[in-house]
């Protein structure tokens, strides 16, 4: 038995040893394990944190964004609103080129009417021995006279009533044309 103890302490310390190899083997794998661990929870919360900065990121341009969308708006607004304003210039510039069209034609009429009438005035007889005031002017006919004109009496006893002008003391004189008729 002496020997066969022997072998068996000897494999018992080989056994032995060959634990404590492993044990200082696992021991150097849990240690080495623990710090890839606290390594893997350190990028874990560097990766935590940038995605918290990448978060606030997105949540700024987001919100730039919707600030730019909305200036955007607001200038698409005052565009329409320019464009509207220029729209109304032009349809007022056309207006007036319209009017100044209609001024120019009715000036060329006027001249016409006034060189007609230039033409018509120089046939009249000036040389009548008439004071001045009424030389060329023959009375009207009574039917033929204007119709007077009313006017609003005033104050309280009047009331605001219409009343007719007072008649002219004096016919109504209108320039005689050669060898015509007054016929009014």
């Amino acid at each position: 038995m002496g020997l066969g103890f022997a072998v068996v302490a000897s494999d018992v310390r080989a056994l032995a040893q060959r634990s404590a190899e492993a044990a200082r083997e696992v021991k150097a794998r849990i240690t080495s394990s623990v710090r890839q661990v606290d390594t893997g929870v350190g990028l874990v919360t560097d990766a935590g944190s940038a995605l918290g900065r990448v978060k606030t990121r997105v949540v700024e341009a987001a919100a730039l964004v919707a600030s730019i969308s909305h200036a955007a708006r607001e200038q698409s607004l005052g565009l329409q609103q320019v464009n509207d304003t220029v729209a109304q210039m032009d349809g007022t510039a056309q207006d007036n080129v319209a009017m100044v069209q209609e001024a120019t034609a009715a000036l060329r009429r006027l001249d016409a009417l006034v060189r007609m009438m230039t033409e018509q005035v120089k046939r009249f007889r000036l040389g009548d021995p008439a004071p001045a005031r009424t030389r060329g002017l023959v009375p009207l006919r009574r039917s033929a006279r204007a119709t007077i004109p009313r006017r609003c009496r005033s104050g309280a006893a009047g009331g605001g009533q219409m009343e007719r002008a007072a008649p002219r003391d004096r016919p109504l004189l209108l320039p005689s044309r050669r060898g015509a008729q007054n016929s009014l």
